[in-house]
């Protein structure tokens, strides 16, 4: 993953106390609740999944 110029490694962490998750990428985070990280995830893994279908077929 890359922002801006620089390539940091994205990190997600559990915040159960407060019912976040919290999505970390060099110095920015972005907290978001169970239910909008579920669905992220989700997206994520499609657009990945979308990807690698686009990739292996220019091959």
């Amino acid at each position: 993953m890359s922002l801006g110029v620089s390539k940091a490694p994205p990190s997600v962490v559990s915040m159960p106390a407060v019912g976040m998750v919290a999505i970390k990428i060099g110095a920015a985070s972005l907290y978001v609740e169970q239910e909008e990280a579920d669905r992220l995830a989700l997206d994520i893994q499609q657009a990945a999944l979308e990807l690698r279908s686009s990739t292996a077929v220019a091959a």
